[in-house]
Formats: structure tokens, sequence, C-alpha cells
């Protein structure tokens, strides 16, 4: 009785292209009558998970598995057949969202987001939470203003070869709401003296403008501490904006008037 050798392996099937960190990824070839077992030899960072020794092999790739070749023959107890042979081309991509960054309360800024890898070049991004971005769809995309600190996750994906990663990022926010105390030193003066206002913004972007009025004139300024000498009790307001919103504080500052010129003196002259 002669017992035949396996035939040589038919051609492998499975994919060509695969990602570090893929799980399930079936490699094939057809069976062998005349075969009692299958011998595999796999790629650096490839583990078969099910099928071992069979014709069809499920496998998990790594994520430090490289491009390599896939090789398989059949066995029996007389000695091995031809064996066939598949290259495989493993890529990858790792995310980057950049940098944490602190801004001041009420500020946005651009996210840098990028990627590193091999792979195909055609990249799909995408940024969560998107309610807090102009456009979460783009590498770098613009916040909208923020009033507390965020975590932006930014995920990266190859679009041809199905590659995934994702990375964070934090914006901390300094600061907090625009805020101003308007004030008057003194705040009680005679008639024909001076009293000095003052702006005591905080929060905000700190990148502040002012703007004063009188309740009582015509008279405004856009300095944050001027003086004024008016004739009258007048209520000031200051206006401050960030360049994102306005807020403002009055002051009032109470004039106490000069005894008025003396009447005529009335007596005797002789």
């Amino acid at each position: 009785t002669v017992n035949p050798l396996p035939s040589d392996a038919s051609a492998i099937t499975g994919d060509t292209d695969v990602c570090r960190g893929e799980t399930g990824v079936v490699y094939t070839i057809a069976a062998d009558p005349n075969a009692t077992g299958y011998d595999w030899t796999l790629p650096s960072g490839f583990t078969i998970t099910n099928g071992d020794n069979t014709n069809s092999i499920t496998v998990s790739i790594a994520n430090n598995a490289n491009t390599g070749t896939i090789s398989v023959n059949a066995t029996n107890g007389c000695g091995d057949g031809g064996s066939s042979n598949l290259t495989v081309n493993v890529h990858y991509i790792v995310a980057d969202a950049g940098l944490n960054e602190t801004i001041n309360y009420g500020q946005n800024t651009t996210l840098d987001g990028g990627f590193t890898g091999e792979t195909s070049g055609n990249i799909g991004y995408n940024w969560i939470p998107e309610n807090l971005l102009v456009n979460p769809n783009v590498e770098n995309p613009t916040t909208v203003n923020l009033t507390s600190t965020s975590v932006f996750t930014l995920t990266t994906t190859d679009n041809v070869y199905g590659c995934v990663d994702t990375d964070n990022v934090t914006i901390t926010i300094s600061g907090g709401p625009l805020n101003v105390t308007a004030d008057a030193d003194p705040s009680t003066i005679c008639e024909g003296l001076t009293s000095q206002l003052s702006a005591l913004a905080s929060g905000g972007t700190q990148n502040y403008t002012y703007s004063w009025t009188a309740n009582n004139s015509s008279w405004t300024s856009t300095s944050a501490n001027p003086s004024v000498s008016p004739t009258t009790t007048t209520i000031y307001t200051v206006e401050v904006s960030d360049g994102n919103e306005t807020v403002s504080d009055d002051v009032v500052v109470t004039v106490n008037p000069l005894p008025s010129d003396a009447s005529a003196i009335t007596g005797d002259t002789d």
C-alpha cells in the first residue's frame, strides 16, 4: 500500500492589508484529502487564535506586528506538500491630539491634531465633543468660546485600510466670567474738587476696553481710571468689554455745594 504525500498547498485567501491591533482575520487554503494537518508560519506579531493545524485559521495582529509572509503546507505521516505563500502588509495609525493648553475664560483656541504611522494617507478626522467645535471633522478645528475646562478626543481613521486610533487633549480654562466693579475716591467731594474713578475688571479674556458715561451730562471716557469734577451729584456708569461679552457697574459721586455768596449786609452804616 502506497500512501500519497499531500498535494502542494493552494493559494492562500485572506486580507493582504491589515491593521495593527486587528482581530478575527481569516486565512484559508483548499482542503487536501491526503492531509492530516497543516503547518502555518506567520509573520512576527501574528497569532493563531482558532483553527491551528487546519486549512483555515483565524489570526489576531499585535500592536507591534510588521509586514511579512504567511506560509502554509499540508502534512501527513509520509511528509509535507509544497508550501503556499502570501505577503501581508501591516498598516497602523497613531493619533496625536496635540499638547495640553491653558486659555482665558471665554476665549477659543485651535486644536493641533495629527497622526503618524504606515497609512494610505487618506485620513479621516473626528473630534468630540462636537458641540464645542466649529467643525469637528477637520485635522485642526477651532473651538467655540470656552467657559470650562474641556477634554477633546481625536479619532483618526485610515479611510483605505480601516486602521483607527484615538488621543486626548485637555484645554484648561483660567479665570472666570467677565466682571467689573466701579469705584470713586473720594466718593463725596466738595464742589470744584476732583474724584478719581476706577474700573476693576476681572475674568473673561482679559482683553478689556472701557466706556464711561454720566447720567446728567455728555461726559464720556475710554480710560479705565478717569478723573472727574462734577458740579452736582452724578451717577457714573462704566461698561467693560472683553471682545466676547460686556458688563457694567455704577458709582455715585456726591457733590456738596459750596456756600452761596453772602447777601448784602444789613445794619447801620452810621
